[in-house]
């Protein structure tokens, strides 16, 4: 399966438990788990995330607001990541359409 750069696509794991990606011209292009595998995906996602996090040590920056809002806020470090909150599971209501997946996507921006 030939892909492009990454920024091309988004991962989504649809209620079916299959995993899919959609490419950029927002085509879905379901790819199912491995033969046998019992384990919870979402889980499995957030551990290799965990694993991986330190690699990148923008994601522990946040935006701290200055005392009185005197001046703009300020990139500090952060170690405390809560990746329950950064990373959720959610279901799509039946049909599962391309649309109900941007309006979810807009709102949890």
């Amino acid at each position: 399966m030939a892909r492009g750069p990454p920024e091309q696509h988004r991962r989504i794991v649809p209620a079916s438990g299959n995993a899919g990606n959609v490419d950029a011209r927002g085509q879905p292009d379901a790819v199912r788990l491995p033969e046998g595998y019992e384990s919870d995906y979402y889980d499995d996602v957030k551990a290799q995330l965990a694993k991986r996090l330190h690699l990148a040590r923008l994601f522990y920056r946040k935006l701290a607001p200055m005392p009185f809002e005197l001046a703009d806020p300020v990139w500090i470090d952060d170690d405390d990541i809560d990746l329950d909150y950064h990373v959720r599971s959610v279901t799509l209501r039946k049909p599962g359409t391309m649309a109900q997946l941007e309006v979810l996507v807009a709102r949890l921006r």
